[in-house]
């Protein structure tokens, strides 16, 4: 029996790879991702409520100065990406906490004293207001009006302890 991926299939959200301490995200079209492990602090995930059109899950990598990037858990070759992270930061990287989430929420997954605990404070945009009817409903799943815009992402003040903490 073979044991079935979490993962969405049939989405095609780029591929990732990667050599040594450097990987690299190709995602269709867009700007690429590089991301040098050397500089990474802090590894989760977030997911946004942009699905099922977009992509809305992400693994994200925050470096020592507390910027970010990330990668969609979609893309091509995640899990064996995973695996290859539990080597090289001697931990469980293979977990996912967000699966189903249809909404704006994060978490951390390294380093373990901070698993599970929130990697952002979500913002929403001015204006925004959850989806009651069915006129807002139908704007929020085709990204009309407020929906479409961007909801801001700050680093808990847990996150920026670690950091802080980290770089002393």
């Amino acid at each position: 029996m073979t044991e079935k991926s979490i993962i969405e299939e049939g989405r095609y959200s780029g591929d990732v790879s990667w050599k040594d301490d450097k990987i690299e995200w190709q995602n269709h079209g867009d700007s690429n991702v590089t991301i040098m492990l050397n500089d990474v602090a802090l590894i989760g995930e977030y997911t946004t409520d942009a699905g099922p059109f977009s992509d809305d899950w992400f693994l994200v990598f925050v470096y020592k100065s507390g910027c970010w990037d990330s990668i969609s858990i979609y893309a091509d070759g995640i899990n064996e990406l995973k695996q290859h992270l539990s080597e090289v930061f001697y931990t469980d990287l293979s977990k996912y906490f967000l699966a189903d989430s249809a909404d704006w929420r994060s978490c951390i997954s390294y380093p373990q004293d901070l698993e599970g605990k929130s990697l952002f404070v979500v913002h929403p945009p001015n204006g925004y207001k959850p989806p009651t009817s069915l006129l807002r409903k139908l704007q929020s799943a085709l990204g009309l009006g407020v929906y479409r815009k961007s909801w801001d992402l700050e680093l808990t003040d847990e996150a920026k302890s670690k950091l802080q903490n980290d770089g002393d």
